[in-house]
């Protein structure tokens, strides 16, 4: 996928962002949540009703999560406008951190609420059908459409990572690492 390709450099770098956290430590995996909660509502409102028809909102799983650890929602960051081309770019990176949290999910600790990170049973179907209509909309619309959509990506991914180094500096200042 181009898209992939387009955005491997940010990706990484937003991973390498959140792998500061260990997230077998209790403290540290409520950081690794609050950076996530601080980057995500203001995409997920930006891209409602926008891009693909088969997006499904994560919040309300996070935000009962950081309830359960006894956290607070943090303020939202600010996130880049969102056109309904861009939509996609963002639901990509979103629906792609479904993926990655089935992993993460087998590191937190035992007994924590793990409803944001949880696979669905549906979620590699999800991501299929995803990529599909991806692929379906980048072929109708040429590569203006994909250049915008690419940058909307690298943009959800930048977001996320300043929101990662946030929550760990706050985390590791707590936690005298």
């Amino acid at each position: 996928m181009a898209l992939r390709d387009a955005t491997q450099a940010e990706h990484g770098a937003t991973e390498d962002a959140f792998a500061l956290f260990d997230l077998t430590r209790r403290g540290h995996y409520r950081a690794f949540l609050t950076a996530h909660a601080m980057a995500l509502p203001r995409f997920e409102l930006a891209v409602t009703g926008q891009g693909w028809s088969g997006w499904q909102p994560r919040l309300p799983a996070l935000a009962d999560d950081l309830a359960a650890l006894h956290a607070p929602l943090p303020a939202p960051m600010i996130a880049p406008r969102v056109s309904p081309v861009a939509a996609w770019g963002v639901q990509y990176v979103i629906e792609g951190s479904r993926l990655g949290g089935r992993l993460l999910s087998e590191r937190i600790p035992q007994g924590a609420p793990s409803f944001y990170l949880s696979a669905s049973p549906d979620m590699s179907v999800r991501w299929q059908a995803f990529c599909s209509a991806l692929e379906r909309a980048g072929a109708e619309e040429g590569p203006a459409w994909l250049d915008e959509v690419t940058n909307a990506a690298i943009e959800t991914f930048r977001v996320f990572r300043r929101a990662a180094d946030v929550a760990a500096a706050q985390a590791f200042a707590e936690d005298n690492l």
